[in-house]
């Protein structure tokens, strides 16, 4: 009854066994592609076509945006110099506009255009080129190292084709409105020549920039540690009327992880808002106290933008924070319903047509109450030290009294700090793009080109903000100091406003009548 026993004899043997290998090429620094060409780019084998497709390992949306963002890391040297460019493209702005305010205009609105003509010319170009020509251009154009030829041939047809449209609409929106350009000019130039004579003020850009970077750095932070929070489960699949989990796992964030991460982004909004009030409330005391000082007015009281600082915390942050939130509460609601007045109005059906009239009267409303903050309100804070509501209705006050005048220039700036802005961030894309090509033909590791660019595009952009915008609001908290002067004290006008001002906004001294 007991099992057969046998005996059995295993002999185990160990040797190395060489197998040729094949060439590999490093992809987004992180993973290596089979490579049988040649260059720094990947094949058109079936393989590789299958790795980098839309539903590949590694060409599907989410492994290319990780790669994407992984490859900031070694990118970061870009990055640091991109901020760097954008700095010095913002004092030279000044500068240019400060000596040729027309040269200026023009440089503003062509200058991109020329560097979005300049790059969709480099991406198309691929098109007419052949040979080793051909080679050298798919090596130095980075969709070359993320796509197969084919797919990397297309969106560089793609990319060219949308910078040209885009520079012809740039072209044809400034020979619309070059009118407008013209009288931003015109009040830039007043901004810019008073800025010059304010050494605090003009620090002010780079210090603004600097903490902003560094704040939407911390809260970035923040947003990744709270979606850190979620779990991973299992996935359960049914076979054969089983459930079988483990294969695959889902992240799986709580509720009140995503009232966290949602209160987060909300605070975010308002910081920055609330940032931006506290920025400008400093401009306009620094400006307030230089045109209090008769003429010759000179450099003005020194640290006047330190002591405004000072002061903003210390008596008005409730202040700042209450506009910044009616200003932040008041900007979605407005875009989305003038969206959708807009889109139900075009409609030709009746009933369209009542509920766009009710979409335009909450457009209307809404519009009402982010005008509760006008560009004066901060400027009567720095004059009067009133609170929020009583300097917004002061401010609309005395602007209303200078008739169509000052509050049509008031704000006029806005279209040339936005050509400002589109400068520094084509300028900062385009270095990006090209020392990442540059790196990546030299055989460095670097990210993906397009995508620093774009990271690059918005850091400039965010510099440029700062710059465009301390610009604007001391040439908007000029108008409102002549306007107020104007108001109390007309015959003092002459002894503090700057002749510049004075001959923007055509100023004529009250004649007193013949006795």
């Amino acid at each position: 009854g007991r099992e057969p026993l046998r005996t059995m004899n295993a002999l185990i043997t160990q040797s190395v066994l060489r197998q040729a290998s094949y060439p590999t090429a490093p992809w987004q620094g992180a993973y290596c592609l089979p490579q049988t060409g040649d260059g720094a780019k990947p094949g058109a084998e079936e393989l590789i076509r299958a790795l980098l497709g839309i539903q590949g390992d590694l060409g599907n949306p989410r492994a290319r945006a990780f790669a994407a963002v992984v490859g900031l890391r070694r990118s970061w040297r870009c990055l640091a110099g991109a901020v760097a460019l954008a700095v010095i493209v913002g004092y030279l702005q000044l500068l240019v506009l400060r000596a040729w305010p027309w040269l200026f205009m023009q440089a503003s609105v062509f200058l991109p255009a020329l560097m979005g003509t300049i790059a969709g010319g480099y991406f198309l170009q691929g098109a007419a080129l052949d040979g080793d020509a051909l080679e050298a251009w798919q090596r130095s154009n980075s969709l070359f190292a993320q796509f197969d030829p084919g797919t990397a041939s297309v969106l560089s047809v793609v990319f060219g084709a949308s910078l040209f449209v885009a520079c012809a609409l740039l072209l044809c929106a400034t020979w619309r409105e070059h009118e407008a350009l013209q009288v931003a000019v015109r009040c830039a130039t007043v901004g810019v020549q008073s800025l010059f004579q304010m050494p605090s003020v003009l620090l002010q850009p780079l210090l603004v920039a600097a903490w902003k970077l560094s704040a939407a750095a911390w809260v970035a932070n923040t947003m990744i540690w709270l979606l850190a929070t979620s779990r991973a489960e299992d996935d359960f699949i049914a076979v054969d009327d089983l459930e079988v989990g483990g294969l695959t796992k889902r992240l799986s964030f709580p509720l009140e992880s995503q009232a966290m991460f949602l209160c987060c982004l909300l605070g975010l909004v308002w910081f920055m808002d609330l940032f931006s009030a506290l920025s400008q409330f400093v401009t306009c005391y620094t400006v307030t106290q230089w045109y209090y000082v008769t003429k010759p007015k000179g450099a003005g009281p020194l640290l006047a933008s330190a002591w405004g600082l000072v002061v903003a915390l210390t008596f008005h942050l409730g202040t700042l924070a209450l506009g910044s939130f009616v200003s932040a509460a008041a900007r979605l609601p407005r875009a989305v319903l003038g969206m959708m007045a807009a889109q139900s109005s075009a409609r030709s059906n009746v009933a369209c047509r009542a509920i766009g009239a009710c979409f335009d009267r909450c457009d209307t409303c809404s519009r009402a109450v982010l005008e509760l903050t006008p560009r004066g309100a901060y400027t009567d804070v720095a004059i009067s030290s009133n609170g929020f509501w009583e300097a917004a209705r002061n401010a609309r006050a005395v602007l209303e009294s200078e008739g169509d005048k000052v509050p049509a220039l008031s704000g006029a700036c806005g279209m040339l700090s936005a050509a400002t802005v589109l400068s520094a961030a084509s300028a900062t894309g385009m270095a990006c793009y090209g020392a990442v090509a540059l790196g990546a033909s030299g055989g460095a590791a670097s990210g993906d080109g397009c995508f620093v660019a774009a990271v690059g595009a918005l850091l400039g952009a965010s510099v440029g903000c700062c710059f465009a915008d301390t610009l604007e609001h001391t040439t908007d908290a000029l108008l409102y100091l002549y306007a107020w002067n104007r108001w109390h004290a007309h015959n003092t006008v002459q002894r503090f406003a700057p002749e510049p001002l004075l001959e923007l906004v055509e100023y004529r001294p009250m004649q007193r009548p013949a006795p």
